[in-house]
């Protein structure tokens, strides 16, 4: 079942469906793979050489299904 965060710093949000398989929603293109990382990186705190930086954790907030095809609705 897919967990959905809103990405606070970058006004985004994003989906995971796997223990590494990540999507960002963007306006204009949907759904895409994060090849970026952005989604990942706060999940598990990525700062550079740092893993649990609590300023990256308070990157995103986990936010529900329903939560999250509203704020897509918004940006359509």
């Amino acid at each position: 079942m897919p967990q959905y965060y809103k990405i606070l710093d970058k006004n985004l949000v994003g989906r995971q469906d796997g223990m590494f398989d990540c999507s960002i929603f963007y306006p204009e293109q949907g759904w895409v793979w994060d090849r970026e990382r952005i989604l990942m990186d706060r999940i598990i705190g990525y700062d550079e050489d740092t893993i649990g930086s609590s300023d990256m954790l308070s990157r995103i907030e986990k936010i529900t299904e329903e939560e999250a095809m509203k704020l897509i609705q918004k940006t359509t």
